[in-house]
């Protein structure tokens, strides 16, 4: 996969936490590619409230998701971010924010590269299986009512990758931006919601 040119990517540590399975590895780190300027905006909206338990969780989110694709040096960043959120230092957050963006870009893109992966565009054409959209939306409103912002993150990116076509795709993606945003609750309610129109429930 050409892995070896992506500066700061421990392909071997990275495949270490995936259990071995290379295609588990790969499909991580492809998720990553497709929702890195993702993560950003959201952390990006975090600051600009000076909601900090959200920066907090993000940060730790994504400390976790650097370790487990074996981007030790971004986790390290991520991780002092956490810090300085959970402890609302502002000073720190405004200033060691943009450079983390910046290597996270540079990260992000460096990656798409050597995976051979284009930009995130529009959504594919393809339907998906509606009962595999309900699966994922019933993973979602499980982890946001247990406040499980990892399990949160990780079935939001799975559904950035799925198409119901029409208006439905254009709840999914506003029930995705609640629960980057962790407002849990407002999440479910829009979860409750599309089953409900959709007779999913």
């Amino acid at each position: 996969m050409g892995l070896a040119r992506v500066e700061g990517l421990d392909a071997k540590a990275g495949l270490f936490y995936a259990g071995g399975n290379a295609e588990t590895y790969a499909g991580s780190l492809r998720r990553f590619c497709a929702e890195f300027e993702r993560h950003e905006a959201t952390i990006g909206l975090c600051l600009a409230d000076r909601n900090w338990k959200a920066c907090s969780a993000k940060f730790h989110a994504m400390k976790g998701l650097f370790a487990t694709i074996g981007a030790a040096p971004l986790s390290e960043k991520a991780r002092g971010l956490e810090l300085a959120s959970k402890n609302g230092d502002a000073d720190a957050c405004e200033r060691e924010t943009p450079g983390f963006f910046g290597a996270m870009r540079e990260f992000g893109e460096s990656l798409r590269a050597a995976l051979a992966v284009p930009p995130p565009g529009d959504r594919p054409g393809t339907l998906i299986d509606p009962a595999v959209v309900a699966e994922k939306l019933a993973g979602l409103r499980r982890a946001c009512l247990e406040g499980d912002s990892d399990v949160a993150d990780s079935v939001s990116a799975d559904l950035g990758t799925l198409s119901l076509g029409g208006e439905s795709d254009g709840d999914l993606d506003e029930i995705r931006s609640l629960a980057d945003s962790l407002d849990y609750d407002k999440a479910v309610e829009k979860i409750d919601s599309l089953l409900r129109r959709l007779n999913w429930v």
